[in-house]
């Protein structure tokens, strides 16, 4: 089966993992880009009905459509006709349902251009133009508002946006140190020790361990008994 024909005219077209999305200005679907091996199904993630119901609006037109990294949800620019708005929606991906029966919210802000782009990345979504960028947190559901990431002085046309990775460095601490000999020989001790921590972390690296101090036991043998006798 060609996957391809009568699609309409594509709007978006991406890939999380092995998942592949593609959208024109009514739906969106979800295939694999392993191509038609005989055991992927295609499913329409958005149908024209569930665009109109979620928008409001029978004008509305996607303009691009990407799924979050973990691929639970799909995000969507929507072009509203009437309102000459723009909005951002994420919808539930639902596999073997019908699209109607999948939840939906809404960014409570809008865009006054269609002129824009999504890209993901693990934490957040980038919505972009030609000259400004917004973050948008990927879980739109407790009042989420976009923030300004980039808005340059100087005139500069962005074609494309992506995200690296960049490695963070974790906290690095010292091997325990005895502060003190045990406090008893036998039958049972304590003995203080500390580390020192050698790094701070960085970049979303591993945070340091709250416990710099900590006593632990020693000498637990039972102490010898020696031997009385009577007068």
């Amino acid at each position: 089966r060609h996957v391809g024909r009568d699609m309409g005219k594509l709007c978006s077209l991406s890939a999380t993992g092995t998942y592949l999305v593609w959208a024109t200005a009514e739906s969106a679907s979800l295939g694999s880009t392993n191509g038609t091996d005989g055991i992927t199904e295609v499913e329409e993630l958005v149908s024209p009905e569930y665009l109109r119901g979620i928008v409001g609006s029978g004008t509305a037109e996607i303009v691009d459509a990407e799924l979050v990294p973990d691929a639970t949800s799909l995000m969507l620019l929507v072009w509203d006709n009437d309102q000459k708005s723009l909005g951002l929606y994420a919808c539930d991906v639902v596999i073997g349902a019908h699209s109607a029966s999948a939840h939906s919210t809404q960014l409570r802000y809008t865009w006054e251009s269609r002129h824009f782009r999504l890209a993901m990345s693990p934490v957040v979504a980038f919505v972009y133009d030609a000259a400004k960028v917004w973050t948008v947190p990927l879980d739109l559901s407790s009042g989420a508002s976009p923030t300004v990431l980039y808005d340059p002085d100087t005139r500069t046309d962005l074609v494309v946006l992506a995200y690296y990775y960049v490695k963070g460095s974790d906290c690095e601490v010292s091997p325990w140190k005895t502060l003190a000999p045990c406090s008893r020989s036998c039958g049972g001790g304590v003995r203080k020790e500390m580390r020192e921590i050698l790094r701070q972390p960085a970049n979303g690296g591993v945070r340091c361990p709250a416990e710099l101090e900590r006593e632990v036991h020693c000498n637990d043998a039972v102490c010898p008994i020696e031997c009385q006798m009577s007068p």
